[in-house]
């Protein structure tokens, strides 16, 4: 990484403690081409339709490059919990009336496949960079207009007193016809100016109000498609729930809350993934990996041991096979992607790791396989 995104990245290290910001930061930010440090604003602040204060993660403005744009980042809360969706789509209105085009990532997305978002963001900022380029060009069009407006109101002025002056004079007829020609072929090239300006005038405001409605359709066809994902996702959890109290009371009537109770009680959880506070899997502690079998998630814990075998390697997390909640696994084809980024597998054990992928269960281990170089991560302490 550039020694002006080190610095940038220490400087704004108290902004960037929530969530995965710094990582978004230093993994996808840095990367992009085109930018620099001092055309990106952590949390930024704008207000409401209700002039309440908000919040939005980057806000990438430089104004002689033609950049505004705002990115926002969403764990699986910020996308399952919103009770009150018109609330919410009304947030997403107000950022964009009141900052402009907006994109927004999941932490896994950008996670799993940061070129991919990196792409997104570049293609956004060349489609803006060249819109500015056809905005100055008609700028400097509307100013030429003007001019030539001004210009022909001062020649129509001009010729208008000339008239007055020599009809006061007493001159004859003929030079003052001239001037009335003159004068009226002045208006007509007033007229046409002042046509063509008009015109000008019309179709900027046409093309900036239809990238406003262009971006708020987009974005609430976005996340319309995200609230009928989360109310797939709400029945889906309700239909499990209601198997697990039914599961929970079964047993309680057939252990009678002593002796081994509490042992199939716990084995109960494990089998269905849950716990007393409906566990969230978006990003976990390796040690709670029971819970998130075959679920995709981002699961971090330090490497106790690396084991190799001709096909490929295993991360140990926690503790030593075969008593390691989870096992990170990273099959040959993969082990260069991987060491060109993090360096060498041997040269992190003891180290803090998160990786990303789904959880599944091979013979009594879980595991947890790395499909992509980015989808292994050291963490820094």
């Amino acid at each position: 990484m550039k020694k002006i995104w080190s610095d940038w990245l220490e400087t704004n290290k108290e902004s960037l403690n929530q969530g995965y910001e710094k990582e978004f930061a230093s993994e996808v930010l840095a990367k992009i081409n085109g930018i620099e440090p001092i055309d990106i604003i952590t949390q930024y602040s704008f207000k409401d339709s209700l002039n309440k204060n908000r919040r939005i993660d980057f806000l990438i403005r430089n104004k002689s490059k033609g950049f505004l744009l705002a990115i926002e980042l969403d764990g699986t809360n910020k996308d399952r919990t919103h009770k009150d969706w018109a609330a919410f789509l009304e947030r997403q209105n107000d950022l964009l009336e009141a900052v402009g085009p907006l994109l927004r990532f999941s932490n896994k997305q950008f996670f799993d496949d940061p070129i991919r978002v990196i792409r997104r963001i570049e293609k956004t900022l060349d489609k803006q960079r060249i819109d500015a380029q056809i905005r100055r060009k008609n700028t400097e069009e509307k100013t030429k207009l003007e001019k030539d407006l001004s210009r022909h109101q001062a020649e129509l002025d001009f010729l208008e007193n000339k008239i007055k002056e020599s009809q006061s004079a007493g001159q004859s007829e003929k030079p003052i016809k001239a001037l009335q020609s003159e004068l009226s072929k002045k208006e007509s090239e007033y007229r046409r100016a002042q046509k063509e300006h008009d015109q000008l005038v019309i179709r900027l405001q046409h093309d900036f109000q239809k990238k406003i409605d262009d971006a708020l359709a987009e974005t609430q066809t976005e996340l319309e498609g995200l609230k009928l994902e989360n109310e797939i996702m709400n029945r889906f959890v309700m239909i499990i729930a209601v198997i697990a109290v039914t599961g929970l009371i079964f047993m309680l009537g057939q252990n009678s809350f002593v002796g081994s109770s509490q042992a199939p009680i716990n084995n109960f959880e494990k089998k269905v993934g849950l716990n007393s506070k409906s566990f969230d899997c978006s990003k976990i502690d390796a040690r709670n990996a029971h819970y998130c079998t075959n679920k995709s998630t981002v699961a971090c814990g330090p490497i106790v041991q690396i084991k190799r075998t001709s096909k490929n390697v295993f991360l140990n997390l926690y503790d030593k096979y075969p008593n390691s909640p989870l096992t990170v696994v990273i099959w040959k084809n993969k082990i260069k992607g991987v060491e060109e980024r993090i360096g060498t597998i041997d040269g992190i054990v003891s180290q803090t790791v998160c990786a990303s992928g789904v959880i599944n269960k091979y013979k009594d281990t879980l595991r947890i396989e790395i499909k992509n170089p980015y989808a292994l991560r050291v963490m820094e302490h």
